[in-house]
């Protein structure tokens, strides 16, 4: 069960990574070729440059939140748990490792 959750980890923190990494390419695209991005769309749909950065905008909020919430947040709690499985706490309130 242990190796369960030690993989698990190991693949939640890269998708954490490669989500925020995705992210920031996204950023990059859009500073990169919004020269390219603007003509396309507002001919498409007859979006302004205001639209189309609220859109965009909004997009990568929600990417953010879901590359949290979906992968950074379960990584942490694994961790968590895994970090106080390793410890326990005597009487007096100080901290030890255990053997077993």
């Amino acid at each position: 069960m242990q190796n369960t959750f030690e993989r698990l980890e190991a693949i939640l923190l890269r998708c954490w990574i490669l989500g925020l990494l995705a992210m920031f390419v996204w950023l990059g695209a859009i500073w990169g070729l919004g020269g390219v991005l603007l003509p396309v769309h507002s001919q498409m749909f007859g979006l302004t440059r205001h639209e189309l950065d609220v859109i965009m905008y909004c997009w990568m909020g929600l990417w953010k939140m879901g590359v949290i919430l979906g992968f950074f947040v379960p990584w942490l709690s694994i961790r968590m748990t895994k970090h106080l499985e390793t410890r326990s706490v005597s009487a007096d309130g100080i901290s030890e490792i255990e053997t077993a």
